[in-house]
């Protein structure tokens, strides 16, 4: 998603609204609508990166990696015949997700957000060996969102608002090479521009509040819209078209999981969708917070 890479304001507010919602809904949202609202304004075409502009120093208080499940380890003598194993063999502390653990895994809730996170190499990459479309059933990376309910208490501090934002990017967590997992804090009634995904896929869980998506063909014409409560997971690539995303309610904040694989510093984004597909602006990931912390630029 994108955001206007201006300055951050001092003002910022955590999320102190309900607990998110236990039923998760597989794939598709509840309500299809026919309404629409308001273009959301214009992005910036600053210069600014989507990289750290935290203090260097700042270290994610969440593992990117960790050793949850080992496969057969070298120091062992033992051999190794898993082929996610192999592929991911210069990554040994790698939580191994595979169809073997499928049932087992699917039973448990993930209530945890370093779980959460442990998860996210191994499913990016299962679903990269087996050739899986974002959001097919059998897509580990959906699974694994299915199978989270994250208490509030567990992302509160990184949901961090900005009233003179339309929305905030917060960094959670990173590789820098497989994944980036954000929060994004939506105001009321703001949406992003128009946008495509340079990336292999795009999922996005709501945890608070209700977002609107509206896709488009590669020509800007409307093709659906779609309003997701909490629980609810929503997933998009360049195959699919392009989106926006907003909060259409004019009274309550939202709040949205973001993951994307892998990273990326910029998309191609449209500011209405009367614009000319052909040209579009350049937009720069610029993240409010990152590992909780506010970015002054």
């Amino acid at each position: 998603m994108i955001i206007s890479s201006t300055r951050a304001s001092p003002f910022f507010s955590r999320c102190q609204w309900g607990a998110v919602s236990r039923n998760v809904i597989y794939y598709s949202c509840r309500r299809l609508l026919v309404s629409s609202f308001t273009d959301g304004g214009s992005v910036s075409k600053s210069s600014s990166s989507y990289r750290s502009l935290a203090p260097q120093q700042l270290q994610s208080p969440l593992r990117s990696y960790n050793s949850c499940r080992a496969s057969s380890s070298p120091m062992d003598g033992s051999s190794n015949t898993n082929p996610i194993a192999s592929l991911l063999s210069n990554n040994t502390n790698l939580y191994v997700w595979d169809d073997a653990t499928t049932e087992k895994e699917e039973s448990r809730r993930i209530r945890n957000l370093q779980d959460f996170v442990d998860r996210i190499p191994a499913a990016v990459n299962l679903r990269k060996i087996k050739n899986i479309q974002p959001g097919e059933f059998e897509d580990p990376v959906a699974r694994l969102f299915r199978q989270t309910d994250l208490p509030s208490h567990t992302w509160q501090k990184y949901a961090l608002f900005d009233k003179n934002k339309k929305y905030t990017r917060n960094l959670i967590s990173t590789d820098n090479k497989t994944y980036t997992l954000l929060l994004l804090c939506w105001n009321p009634g703001q949406e992003s521009p128009i946008h495509d995904h340079p990336c292999d896929g795009c999922w996005l869980q709501v945890l608070e509040g209700v977002v609107r998506e509206v896709r488009y063909d590669k020509k800007l014409n409307r093709v659906s819209q779609m309003d997701c409560h909490e629980g609810e997971l929503s997933y998009i690539t360049d195959n699919v078209g392009y989106h926006k995303v907003g909060n259409p309610c004019f009274q309550t904040p939202a709040v949205t999981l973001h993951l994307y694989a892998p990273p990326f510093e910029s998309c191609r984004c449209w500011h209405s969708e009367t614009a000319d597909p052909s040209e579009p602006s350049e937009g720069k990931n610029v993240n409010h917070s990152e590992y909780g912390v506010l970015n002054i630029v």
